[in-house]
């Protein structure tokens, strides 16, 4: 099914403003206040028509605008109208061009008529292409998704035959409500001979006639998003440039890349690939440490909306443009929307046995109906435990990239004042005195592991981090654990970020008994070492 809305009319950026055209200034044979109408008659491009005096609503032009010595603004999409600006009536442009003469064909101005981006092709090379928005028998508006730092093919046709050495042609890509060149949001380039590594460009893979074929080229780096993609055609005369913009209807999805050497979530296994990324089915394990069983699980990171779900939760986590590229910040942001407590993220957790209004967490056996759900009422789905809130998690992580799993440790301490042991306390007569008793244990705990390197720590931290979505305690005020070096926590180094002595305690820490003495002061009356963490056990 469609999963993109038409922007309201009004100005570009789909606010439904129409301020912006109010300082047009009329040129010969266009009148003031004439309406400015947009076409949705070619998929590919939304084009804006000027209509003409005469009434005739069927030029098909692009509007040229005159912006003098400063030819664009980037702040803005396209078409913008500033003051002072000339909207010239496309009817005074030649519309008629004897294509058997090469001297009129190669001055009439280049347009974009279509761009394929070959879906099924780039989508099969960047493993994108098990994605349901991708395939043409699931929707019939694909989609094309893409990984970072990876180049992929489009193959544009014009009017006319492009000329390098005549036509100026740029490629435009925008990120978020309002791009910004100052945020590497709007990001723009011209095509090139060569790929400037790391770098984002385009250059001309080979032309037949009118249609070009250009691969495209992404820095390792590139932010996770929904990019909007444009192509600038820029002339230049008498001292003025238009700029004529072809809008492409549809987004393009890129991903971080973990076949990508120089990308941070790398890993040069495949055999984990296929399981951590690209396995859409798996098993969590519960019970207890000498009785385990599993439950089976659909993580179905490609299915239906589940990637827009996503890349929703990014548009609304508040997570600053330039951290949106790094694994560490976006996983650790996403461990605090899977939960509800701070931010009404996905899913509401209950441990009260009561589940009216929701449905029972046992109940669940994948993550895309929760995410399904979430994405259609964008409230916080009814209701998760731990194993729920993993299996949501390693689906959110795989679907944008991330290699992820979800991990299950038996006798697990939940630790609540920081000091990495499981405190006990008793009265003395051997009662429990429940008044201090903070801290509790549980059969079982299930989280995940991510993989990433961390070039926020010390060299060998990389590799898999732990990262908790079930809301149990807050870290920076906020109900969210990890991402932490899962090397840190074995080595006992709990000062690195993030959040290492929680999880530490959560496989390590001393069950510590305390007996309250007459007198009003504490004896520690013995200390188990080996009684937590048991066993952690995971689709390996």
């Amino acid at each position: 099914m469609p999963r993109h809305h038409r922007r309201q009319l009004g100005d570009c950026n789909g606010h439904g403003r129409s301020n912006r055209f109010t300082n047009m200034q009329p040129d010969r044979g266009f009148h003031t206040g004439f309406p400015l109408n947009w076409s949705f008659g070619n998929r590919d491009m939304w084009q804006p028509i000027v209509q003409p005096q005469n009434g005739d609503r069927n030029d098909r032009h692009c509007i040229i605008v005159d912006y003098g010595s400063d030819p664009y603004d980037d702040f803005n999409h396209s078409p913008v109208f500033l003051p002072g600006i000339i909207v010239r009536d496309p009817a005074q442009r030649p519309s008629s061009v004897n294509n058997n003469d090469p001297n009129k064909a190669s001055n009439e101005v280049l347009k974009v008529e279509s761009v394929n981006f070959n879906i099924e092709e780039n989508t099969r090379a960047h493993h994108t292409n098990e994605f349901d928005i991708t395939e043409a028998y699931e929707t019939p508006n694909p989609q094309l998704v893409v990984r970072r730092g990876q180049s992929f093919d489009i193959t544009v046709t014009f009017n006319r035959p492009y000329d390098k050495s005549k036509d100026d042609l740029r490629l435009v890509f925008q990120a978020g409500q309002e791009p910004l060149p100052s945020k590497q949001t709007h990001v723009e380039f011209v095509l090139s001979d060569v790929d400037l590594p790391k770098q984002w460009g385009a250059k001309v893979v080979r032309q037949d006639r009118s249609t070009l074929r250009v691969s495209i080229f992404t820095p390792p780096n590139c932010y996770v998003a929904k990019w909007k993609f444009k192509i600038d055609v820029v002339k230049k005369a008498d001292q003025k440039t238009a700029i004529y913009r072809y809008n492409h209807r549809d987004p393009i999805y890129i991903l971080f890349n973990p076949w990508c050497k120089d990308d941070q979530v790398y890993n040069d296994d495949n055999r984990a690939l296929r399981e951590y990324v690209l396995n859409e089915s798996g098993r969590i394990y519960a019970g207890t440490y000498k009785n385990i069983n599993s439950k089976p699980w659909n993580f179905g990171q490609f299915q239906d909306n589940v990637l827009d779900c996503c890349m929703f939760l990014l548009e609304i986590s508040e997570l600053n443009w330039n951290v949106r590229g790094n694994a560490v910040n976006v996983v650790r942001k996403l461990t605090a929307l899977v939960n509800a407590p701070d931010d009404g993220g996905v899913l509401v957790g209950n441990w009260s046995g009561n589940y009216k209004g929701g449905k029972s967490p046992l109940t669940w056996s994948g993550s895309a109906a929760i995410l399904e759900e979430f994405y259609r009422t964008k409230m916080p789905v009814k209701f998760g435990q731990c194993w729920v809130f993993s299996g949501v998690l390693t689906t959110i992580c795989r679907a944008l990239g991330i290699p992820a799993r979800s991990v299950t440790n038996f006798d697990s301490a939940h630790d609540t004042d920081g000091s990495v042991s499981f405190d006990i306390h008793f009265y003395p007569n051997g009662e429990t005195d429940e008044r201090r008793n903070a801290d509790s244990f549980w059969n079982f705990h299930v989280w995940n592991d991510v993989w990433m390197s961390r070039p926020d720590l010390p060299q060998g931290y990389g590799g898999w981090q732990a990262a908790d979505a079930t809301p149990q305690e807050t870290s920076d005020g906020v109900c969210c654990c990890g991402p932490a070096s899962m090397t840190a926590i074995k080595n006992g180094e709990l000062s690195l970020p993030y959040d290492g002595p929680f999880i530490f305690a959560e496989v390590n820490a001393d069950k510590i008994y305390w007996v309250t003495q007459f007198d009003g002061s504490m004896v520690n009356n013995n200390v188990e070492k080996k009684c937590v963490g048991r066993n952690i056990v995971s689709n390996v």
